[in-house]
């Protein structure tokens, strides 16, 4: 991941449902800068995120690990990016999964009323 830029490494399309989100992240070892993932709605980007997210100081000598789960209302099918950042100086190597699993059916209960 080259320094000071939004990338994304996981794409997930799911259809409206509830759902469990878990996502692991690491970088390479460096000690400069912070790390943050995120899921959100937006490729290659901060915005949307859904309030998901994880921001890390880098860690000394050893690869900066980042873990995020969640609860997820989605009423339509949507498209969530798991997108990285880190401000190291220099490109860092990384890698990570992003796991969905659906635990029940979304009803807008206000509508049904």
């Amino acid at each position: 991941v080259a320094t000071a830029t939004n990338k994304t490494i996981a794409t997930l399309t799911v259809p409206a449902g509830i759902y469990i989100v878990d996502a692991h992240v690491n970088f390479g070892a460096n000690s400069t800068g912070v790390r943050k993932i995120y899921i959100g709605t937006t490729e290659d980007s901060y915005a949307n995120t859904r309030a998901i997210s994880d921001t890390r100081l880098a860690s000394n000598h050893q690869a900066t690990m980042s873990n995020i789960s969640s609860i997820l209302a989605v009423e339509e099918q949507t498209t969530y990016y798991l997108n990285v950042y880190q401000n190291s100086g220099s490109s860092l190597s990384c890698s990570g999964s992003l796991r969905v699993l659906r635990i029940g059916d979304y009803i807008d209960f206000l509508s049904s009323l």
